[in-house]
Formats: structure tokens, sequence, C-alpha cells
């Protein structure tokens, strides 16, 4: 399994040797910096900071990728540099996390980039990971939820149209105004089909996250 339960491995030993305030206040520095969740085993080489995921296929750790569905299951960051095969720590919800050279705006959630950075400019599926609360420290955001955006054709574009027949039914329409007709609907259809293939893809996904369209 790659996350167990906090052990004692994240716990500084007193023994004979250790005087008990170095203890102490090596257990004082790691309970201000919240809740680390011991990783079993990493399944590449990570850096400290990386967004870190779980991976279905074989339970390990694993940088998280805003452009890959499988690897959105986000736990924490990493508390270190850490090698393949290896075992270490990530930084769990709550945790307040320092990352030195950031730049973060505060008005701004910090997500997984594409690149499998952090980030404030989302991936092309959105996973949260943080919030801001100055320049460089951050809380970290709990949670494995995922959802893509979705580009959906303007509906606008249907209201904003301008017929050009100008037949009044008066009598029956000329073979130019029954073209100028014809090419009215084209456009409409045009804009209805990208529409419906919009909502068609919305449907998908949301069938794929065990939500169908008739609400349950």
């Amino acid at each position: 399994m790659g996350v167990n339960n906090t052990t004692y491995r994240n716990l500084p030993w007193a023994d004979s040797g250790t005087p008990m305030h170095e203890t102490f206040e090596e257990l004082a520095k790691l309970l201000e910096k919240g809740l680390l969740i011991y990783v079993a085993e990493w399944g590449e080489d990570v850096s400290e900071f990386d967004p870190i995921c779980i991976i279905e296929s074989d339970d390990f750790a694993y940088k998280a990728d805003g452009n890959a569905k499988t690897k959105t299951c986000f736990i924490g960051i990493a508390y270190d540099d850490y090698s393949s095969g290896s075992d270490g720590f990530v930084y769990g919800p709550g945790c307040l996390v320092n990352k030195t050279g950031a730049s973060w705006t505060r008005n701004n959630n910090i997500y997984v980039a594409d690149d499998q950075s952090l980030s404030q400019t989302p991936g092309t599926y959105i996973v949260p990971v943080g919030v801001p609360i100055t320049d460089t420290y951050f809380i970290v955001t709990g949670g494995n939820t995922w959802y893509q955006l979705s580009h959906i054709a303007d509906p606008a574009a249907c209201a904003a149209m301008t017929f050009s027949h100008s037949w009044d039914g008066s009598t029956y329409p000329t073979a130019d105004e029954g073209n100028k007709v014809s090419t009215d609907l084209g456009a409409l259809k045009t804009a209805i089909d990208a529409n419906n293939t919009a909502i068609d893809s919305i449907l998908a996904r949301l069938e794929a996250a065990g939500i169908s369209d008739d609400g349950t």
C-alpha cells in the first residue's frame, strides 16, 4: 500500500545520548508543520514540493498530473526529495507549507498543472491542492475530486442571429427568398449542433463520474 497511517518514523527518538530539550524541539517542529503522511514506497523520483498522488495499479506514490485522469488523486505535497523505491512523507491536508521562491497571488487557488508542477493556472483536469496566504506560504487542501473544463458553443450566437430574408408571408416566397431562408436555417442548425455536441460530451463525463442525466 502506498500510504499508511503516520507512524513513529516521523517522530524523533528520545535516548540517553540526546538531550531531552532537543527531542522536544524536534517534536515541536514536526507538530508545527501539521499532518505528515507516511509513504511506504515511491513509484518514481520526486522532488520537494511536488504534488503527489497514488496510482491504483500498484498503490505507489507518484507525481500528480493535471493532464492525466489517473494521476489526479491528490494526497499531499512531497516533504523532501525522494528516490524511486524509497519511503518518505508528504504534507497532508491542513499543513502550512513554505515554498521558497514562489510568488503566489492570494486571491487564487493553487492547482496541479499539466507539467505536474504547482501553478495558479489549472491543468486540463482541475485539481486544487492549496490556498496561498502569503507570497510563499500556502495551506494544503485535501480531496481527490477532479473535474475537467468543458468547452461549449456560445448560445448567444443563436440569439444574435439576424435573418437575411424579407418574405412577409403574404405571397409565396421567390426562389431568392427561399435560398435566403435555407441559408439562415443552415446557420442556425450549425450553431445548435455545436451546442448539442458539447452537451453530449458533458453528459458522458457526468456518467463516467457516476452521475446520470435522470438525476440518479
